[in-house]
């Protein structure tokens, strides 16, 4: 593929930058070929790019991009000339920020066991970049084979998520522009390997920082894509595609449709023994307080969660609700939202402070149930800390799903009621209550 001819031509800035860390649902009303948009492109062959609901992603998700590519017509080099592929990409010709202050890049993906194309192949993610000193333009290129799935190594997991973080992989790369003048991937075939040839793309043992970029360059795009020249059909989804500069990420999670304005808002504080603990662990429980709402009218949500998994000491505050779909009537919801985790380390009685974020599913049920996941994002990367693995029944406590509108003094008590729901689900759970590491309002005692 290639970008606009017009792209080694703009004036772009480098100051361009990401907003806020935020989830950013895509659905198929999304979709165009403008400026920021994402939408497919270089199908051929019968291959397919499209959000559907076939594959919903791991986190409770409806959906998910799925991509397909018909049996080929003929087996690699494709004699007859039928090479199916298909890519889906968003270009931004202003830039999303510096390469230079790239710090998350990565995607999940899911390749189905129905794929007879052979059993190394990923999709592929990519990036494009354009240097405004040397007006060069690449396409730089991640893909399981020069990434631990190589064609004589391991097979690919099937009919499962990979969440893949590829900011430290290896990226093999295609010239676009060298010199305002347009190249594509053409330039490749005569396999040029020498990475101070500014033609050079054959060379899969290459970061990101290897290809002696100057230090504007800009990230203008991204796409994911199947082919060309795969032997045998191939059936993938991918979802929660994550592209951040200095600490702001954005992840693009692809639905079928976009979640419907929540119609009631949620309040809950509890324990539940944790499922990781190790047989014999002397507090083995997890306890937690949160809310979660959105005023009528009002795209924003409010809310706020701490959670302690005394099994490991992990302490977790998060007060941004990024996602709130509550369905009252099934008494079920989804939340997800950004703060802070606390874990113990040096110096002795100190903790380690990092970025994360969590998604917490409840039911409002007979009994109650939680399944909760907390991701660092310390050093730009996403890592799973804590997982409760599947919904957990309560062993104190209550979630509520309240069938009524949040009103706004619902939102200015949240700080006060989240600190003295855990408070309580502490003195339900037979713990001692501290203020450390997070400060708690007074707790509400029991039977209060």
């Amino acid at each position: 593929m290639s970008l606009a001819c017009g792209l080694a031509l703009l004036l772009l800035t480098a100051n361009a930058a990401m907003a806020a860390d935020t989830i950013q649902v895509i659905t198929p009303a999304d979709l165009g070929t403008g400026d920021g948009q994402w939408h497919a492109a270089n199908e051929r062959d019968g291959g397919l790019s499209q959000i559907t609901a076939t594959q919903p992603d791991q986190y409770g998700g409806a959906g998910s991009l799925e991509q397909s590519l018909p049996d080929p017509a003929a087996a690699p080099p494709n004699t007859a000339g039928y090479a199916p592929k298909t890519d889906f990409q968003i270009i931004q010709q202003a830039g999303f920020g510096l390469l230079a202050e790239l710090d998350a890049l990565g995607f999940d993906w899911y390749r189905d066991s129905s794929s007879t194309a052979p059993g190394h192949l990923t999709p592929a993610l990519r990036v494009m970049v354009y240097d405004p000193d040397a007006n060069d333009s690449y396409l730089l290129v991640w893909e399981g084979v020069y990434n631990g799935y190589p064609s004589n190594g391991p097979a690919v997991p099937v009919d499962t998520w990979v969440t893949q973080d590829v900011l430290a992989g290896n990226f093999w790369r295609v010239p676009q522009f060298i010199d305002g003048t347009f190249m594509g991937i053409s330039t490749c075939v005569d396999g040029i390997t020498d990475p101070a040839d500014p033609t050079a793309c054959f060379v899969f043992d290459r970061g990101l920082d290897d290809w002696g970029l100057g230090p504007n360059t800009l990230v203008v795009g991204l796409e994911v894509g199947l082919g060309s020249g795969w032997a045998g059909s191939y059936l993938s989804f991918v979802d929660y595609v994550r592209l951040g500069f200095s600490g702001s990420t954005t992840l693009y999670d692809f639905e079928p449709s976009a979640p419907e304005p929540s119609a009631g808002f949620v309040t809950g504080g509890g324990w539940f023994i944790d499922p990781n603990a190790p047989a014999g662990t002397k507090n083995p429980k997890v306890t937690f307080g949160f809310n979660a709402m959105q005023l009528p009218g009002s795209p924003d949500f409010h809310g706020s969660l701490q959670a302690n998994i005394h099994t490991t000491k992990l302490k977790l505050h998060a007060d941004t609700i990024t996602l709130l779909v509550v369905d009252p009537a099934a008494g079920t919801a989804q939340i997800e939202g950004e703060g802070t985790i606390k874990t113990p380390g040096p110096p002795k009685g100190g903790s380690k402070e990092q970025p994360a974020r969590f998604r917490l599913e409840i039911v409002d049920g007979n009994p109650d149930q939680v399944r909760l996941q907390i991701y660092s994002l310390a050093g730009g990367g996403e890592t799973l800390v804590y997982d409760s693995g599947a919904l957990v029944e309560l062993g104190g406590g209550e979630i509520t799903i309240h069938q009524e509108a949040a009103t706004q003094e619902d939102v200015d008590q949240i700080e006060t009621r989240v600190a003295s729901l855990l408070a309580q689900a502490e003195l339900d759970a037979g713990l001692v209550v501290t203020a450390d590491p997070f400060p708690l309002f007074i707790p509400v005692v029991a039977g209060g």
